[in-house]
């Protein structure tokens, strides 16, 4: 099948702005290899993923900025954090839920972007039974099934994979929400 001068054109130029986009993060391009950048301190690290970040606050600006005054009364000032009395109690994400917004709106703030996981999902709000505030998030999903090296380093046949990764979850979120500054505002 023959390409078009405009459909190879397209490809250069979209093979560019790649190339232009990994450079501005620091990564180095060579010979077609994409190598990370010689610094990867945990700083670095967080530098690298703000772009990713960006672009998600900015896909969820319209959805979420108009509830944002209501989801910001479930995260703490500092002052309303009392570590001697933090009683953590789990709270299910369900779909098309107050939670559900909840749980996206704060994983916006994480310096990493989340993902949405995939096939099935728990996920969960940890919530301060003291202050009703939200203290961290918790997202459960399938773990990666076929990962060839991984089989073949534990001696897994398919069915052994099968038996042994059906009643498994991995974490695909997990952590904490700090306390917000006075006037924090994502979106």
């Amino acid at each position: 099948m023959k390409q078009s001068k405009e459909s190879v054109s397209d490809v250069a130029d979209l093979r560019d702005q790649l190339v232009r986009s990994l450079r501005a993060q620091g990564f180095r391009v060579r010979n077609g290899a994409v190598l990370p950048p010689k610094d990867l301190s945990k700083e670095r690290i967080r530098e690298l993923h703000e772009t990713a970040v960006a672009h998600r606050i900015e896909r969820a600006r319209d959805g979420l900025f108009r509830m944002e005054k209501d989801l910001l009364r479930h995260i703490a000032s500092g002052h309303e954090v009392v570590p001697s009395r933090i009683f953590p109690r789990l709270v299910e994400v369900l779909p098309d839920s107050e939670e559900e917004l909840l749980f996206r709106y704060a994983s916006l703030h994480w310096s990493i972007p989340v993902s949405s996981g995939y096939a099935r999902r728990l996920r969960f709000l940890v919530v301060d039974e003291y202050n009703g505030k939200l203290i961290g998030l918790i997202g459960l999903g399938d773990p990666v099934f076929s990962l060839g090296p991984r089989a073949r380093w534990i001696g897994w046949t398919p069915s052994d994979r099968k038996k042994r990764l059906g009643n498994v979850m991995d974490a695909f979120v997990l952590g904490a929400q700090r306390a917000k500054r006075s006037a924090e505002s994502a979106c």
